[in-house]
């Protein structure tokens, strides 16, 4: 897709990252396994539903956006919206970081 998720683990980030494009995670035992996949109708992200964050970002109704899911609730909207997490530097961390391709190869 036009979508590119870069994964990384380690001590964590001097400074956690502003950018709504990464997401970084505790790194030790997660409650359960992230999942990548589009966003649905359905999906809720906080007391918000992902079209409305969506819509209000600007992106067409027509575009397919990605979500993180982990333990059947949408954490990340990468670009949009994602959820906050408590620091725990002792398991090192996890960060995602999302990037939308400009340029359609042929």
């Amino acid at each position: 897709g036009r979508f590119r998720v870069d994964a990384m683990h380690g001590d964590g980030p001097a400074e956690f990252p502003l950018s709504l494009w990464q997401l970084t995670l505790p790194g030790g035992p997660l409650p359960d396994r992230l999942i990548m996949r589009w966003a649905r109708p359905e999906d809720v992200i906080g007391s918000t539903t992902v079209d409305d964050l969506l819509e209000a970002a600007g992106v067409a109704p027509s575009d397919r956006w990605p979500v993180v899911e982990m333990g059947g609730e949408v954490v990340w909207v990468p670009g949009v919206r994602r959820v906050g997490w408590e620091s725990r530097p002792e398991t090192g961390y996890l960060s995602l970081v999302a990037s939308e391709e400009s340029v359609w190869g042929t």
